[in-house]
C-alpha cells in the first residue's frame, strides 16, 4: 500500500484547478491527461513528513491506496506560488508556478484504487 495526502474533503491538497482530483474509498480514480500520474507517497512516513513540512496537519488527511500499473518516480515536480506568499512580496497578480525536487517517497502512479481513510491518530 502506499499513501495520498488529501485535503480534508478528501480532494487533492495541492492541485489547483482542472487538475484537483476527488477520491472515494473503493473507487479507481486516474491521472488527468498529459500530467506526470498521481502523486503518492512510498511510506506513511514519508506522508507524514509532507504534512508536517508544509503545515498541512489541520486541514489534511493520507489515504491508503493502491498503484495502478508501472510507477514513475519524477526527478522534477510543479508547484504554485500560493497568492498569500506571491502577494506578500510582489502585490496582486496571476498565479505563478516553479519546478521544486519533489518530496521525499514520492511515486506517481498513472491510476489508484483507494483503499481506506486512515484514522488520524494512525498519523497524528
Amino acid at each position: 500500500m502506499t499513501y495520498k495526502v488529501t485535503n480534508s474533503k478528501h480532494s487533492s491538497i495541492m492541485a489547483p484547478g482542472k487538475f484537483r482530483i476527488s477520491y472515494k474509498v473503493g473507487e479507481i480514480v486516474v491521472a488527468i491527461p498529459g500530467t506526470l500520474g498521481i502523486m503518492v507517497f512510498w511510506t506513511l512516513q514519508d506522508a507524514i513528513r509532507f504534512i508536517e513540512n508544509n503545515m498541512f496537519k489541520d486541514i489534511s488527511r493520507v489515504l491508503g491506496v493502491e498503484g495502478i500499473g508501472k510507477h514513475t518516480c519524477p526527478l522534477q515536480i510543479c508547484g504554485r506560488i500560493t497568492e498569500t506568499s506571491f502577494t506578500r512580496y510582489y502585490g496582486p497578480g496571476p498565479d505563478r508556478y516553479h519546478q521544486t525536487d519533489p518530496p521525499i517517497g514520492t511515486v506517481c502512479y498513472r491510476a489508484v484504487k483507494v483503499i481506506k481513510v486512515l484514522d488520524r491518530k494512525e498519523y497524528s
